[in-house]
């Protein structure tokens, strides 16, 4: 029983990681562009909203087949 109880709770760890470090990355995008272009700045926001919905859905995905 214990075995099934932490398999949910890697997957919220890796999820929340994985979105963390693409924050991270978005981030680092917007300071580097924020000094030439706004253009890129508007994408890198753009892409991290993606990036974030695709992974919460990936992450709620797994969890579902998880108690399946």
């Amino acid at each position: 029983m214990a075995k099934k109880k932490d398999i949910p709770n890697k997957h919220l760890y890796l999820s929340s990681m994985i979105i963390i470090i693409s924050a991270l990355v978005a981030a680092m995008i917007g300071m580097s562009a924020s000094g030439s272009w706004d253009i890129l700045m508007t994408i890198a926001v753009i892409d991290w909203l993606i990036l974030t919905t695709l992974l919460s859905i990936f992450a709620t995905v797994i969890l579902i087949r998880d108690k399946k």
